[in-house]
């Protein structure tokens, strides 16, 4: 009985965490996160979902500008294995996508890589030697398996900018829930002990 609550109680971290909306949703732009590059903002940059659910993404669309407080109607699509490119905002070019998940997933923390991906996707404001060396090795070492766990938060109009966002790899998340589960048995151990 016991083993079968904490396996129900990892599965329902696991299936929140790789939540897809089908149907639009409203994206809420709630402001940079991150550093600079050129004098533009870069990642993260903080979003709100249908008012709820808060993430953390990179934006790809270097073109078209937001403003804190922002928000407009988008689609979320699972990119993984390279399902959903031809529904993004630069459809069909799934190496371009694949370089920017890469990106995203391996940089996070780098501004001038939110500059690679930009001119990726053709709004370049010239790269530095760090971005020049983030571009080759994205060029390098990304495939079709950089897209697992990366979702694009594709706008349906031409108001707002796509993100890219990655969630935790399934692996994480059962060493997460294994430890909160065994940090609640410890603590109603020694609450009952």
């Amino acid at each position: 009985m016991r083993l079968s609550f904490k396996l129900g109680i990892a599965l329902v971290i696991l299936a929140f965490s790789t939540m897809v909306f089908a149907a639009p949703v409203s994206v809420y732009y709630n402001g940079p996160a991150g550093g600079q590059y050129g004098g533009f903002y870069t990642q993260p940059y903080s979003l709100t979902i249908n008012g709820s659910i808060n993430v953390l993404a990179m934006c790809d669309t270097f073109n078209r500008e937001v403003t804190p407080g922002d928000s407009w109607p988008a689609i979320i699509y699972n990119l993984t294995g390279g399902a959903n490119i031809g529904n993004t905002l630069f459809g069909g070019t799934l190496a371009d996508y694949e370089q920017a998940a890469y990106i995203l997933k391996t940089y996070q923390t780098v501004p001038e890589a939110n500059a690679v991906v930009w001119d990726i996707f053709g709004g370049s404001i010239g790269l530095d030697s760090t971005g020049l060396a983030i571009q080759a090795s994205a060029s390098t070492n990304a495939n079709v398996g950089s897209l697992n766990g990366v979702f694009a938060i594709t706008p349906t109009t031409s108001v707002g900018q796509e993100f890219l966002y990655a969630t935790p790899e399934p692996s994480t998340l059962l060493t997460l829930g294994s430890g909160l589960i065994g940090l609640v048995g410890l603590a109603r151990k020694r609450l009952f002990s």
